[in-house]
């Protein structure tokens, strides 16, 4: 289905993967019986304050729901946020910077490891004339 309602639909659906119809009516400040006539029943899109909660809750691109043009989310990590929630996405991040430190720390390592062994090695070509000659 295409058009607001069919994207609209869509949505909902793909909120309802992660959230319960009562938590998802709550967010959206409707009641769980507007939310199933959304999903299943309603022949018109919804009032523009409903509308506009959508957007907000979910994270969505405004112009997006209305036209099916642009991009899908308004900001990709308000959207992460809106569907899996402010505390995992959070997570995320920190669970990204400590892997970011772990790389950078390992890769600190390998490059004094490497500097060490270089430091270890017989001079080559030139440096090694020298050496032997001096």
């Amino acid at each position: 289905m295409s058009g607001i309602l069919g994207r609209l639909r869509d949505e909902l659906s793909e909120a309802l993967r992660t959230s319960n119809p009562t938590a998802l009516a709550r967010r959206l400040r409707v009641d769980q019986s507007t939310v199933w006539h959304w999903l299943h029943e309603a022949k018109e899109p919804p009032r523009a304050e409903s509308l506009a909660a959508v957007v907000r809750e979910l994270g969505l691109n405004g112009h997006w729901l209305l036209t099916g043009e642009g991009h899908r989310y308004a900001r990709p990590e308000e959207a992460a946020e809106a569907v899996y929630g402010r505390a995992f996405v959070a997570g995320l991040r920190r669970g990204a910077t400590l892997a970011a430190e772990a790389i950078e720390a390992e890769a600190l390592r390998v490059s004094e490891q490497v500097a060490e062994g270089a430091a270890a090695l017989p001079p080559r070509g030139r440096a090694r004339r020298r050496a032997e000659a001096g």
